[in-house]
């Protein structure tokens, strides 16, 4: 048996043994602290993404959650980005641009909830993370009041997780108050 072929059977020995251990045990966490959440798919989906997190101190899954949705943000930014440049409608580009300019200010929301949460402040975090939640609803509104805004999957699934992530970190950040 080669050196490499050892090796993989040694992990693969060990993922067997310990995982079900290990990785039960964190789903188990997982659907504990996602149970109460609007969206409690979403909230496992978001968990599992960051798995830096103690998710048995709940600033850190108020973290997890601020973090997860962020990265999505980045994510929606991204298609809006894909969607402006593949249309010549410029009603379409500038409800682009100006959802793009309400994405950033649900990062910035969302930075200042961690800054709050760093500094106990949970209400203030919860307010500002509402503060994002909103945005996302007005570039919904603005997209709705676009007749043929080209949605393609990709932004269509990623926009509605990204709804239901800053649904949940304001369920989250509010079970701290």
């Amino acid at each position: 048996m080669s050196r490499l072929s050892v090796i993989l059977a040694i992990i693969a020995f060990l993922l067997a043994t310990k995982c079900p251990d290990v990785c039960g045990r964190d789903e188990a966490l997982i659907k504990e602290v996602c149970k109460d959440t609007p969206h409690p798919d979403f909230c496992k989906l978001c968990m599992r993404e960051e798995p830096k997190h103690d998710l048995m101190d709940p600033i850190e899954v108020g973290r997890a959650s601020t973090e997860c949705s962020i990265k999505k943000t980045f994510r929606v930014d991204l298609d809006l980005d894909d969607i402006a440049e593949g249309s010549i409608d410029v009603q379409v580009r500038d409800v682009c641009l100006t959802c793009k300019a309400f994405m950033k200010k649900a990062v910035q929301s969302l930075d200042a909830a961690q800054r709050h949460l760093d500094g106990k402040r949970f209400r203030d975090a919860t307010n500002v993370a509402g503060e994002a939640r909103d945005y996302h609803r007005k570039c919904t509104e603005l997209i709705q009041g676009v007749k043929d805004f080209p949605v393609t999957g990709t932004f269509n699934i990623d926009f509605e997780i990204l709804r239901r992530f800053y649904i949940n970190v304001v369920a989250i950040l509010s079970q701290l108050e």
